[in-house]
């Protein structure tokens, strides 16, 4: 990573939002939810998709608190899920500084 790439890193103290990205394109909130099912994690309480189709889904999820929230990422950050045709996704995770889910009002939910 350069310097520069580097430089635009933020340090986030864990919370009950997250980003998530990576995931399939053709992802809905249960698909996503199943990932944590299956990982043994508790699965976010809301999900918001900010782009879906092309070629992955981003948006945030949020759970009821933190401390959940950091179980959640401890068991499902990283977990490889594929669809339904075969292609495999990793599903990444990374705490949001945002407080809430309705600060986004305009974007597409699931």
């Amino acid at each position: 990573m350069t310097a520069e790439g580097t430089s635009k890193n933020r340090i986030v103290a864990p919370g009950k939002i997250m980003h998530f990205y990576n995931a399939a394109p053709d992802s809905t909130e249960e698909s996503l939810k199943e990932v944590f099912t299956k990982s043994a994690a508790k699965p976010p309480t809301e999900i918001k998709f900010f782009s879906q189709g092309g070629k992955s889904s981003t948006g945030l999820m949020e759970w009821t608190d933190s401390d959940t929230a950091l179980d959640s990422f401890v068991l499902a950050n990283h977990q490889t899920f594929f669809t339904g045709s075969g292609q495999a996704f990793t599903l990444k995770l990374a705490f949001s500084n945002n407080t809430s889910l309705d600060q986004y009002p305009g974007s597409p939910t699931s």
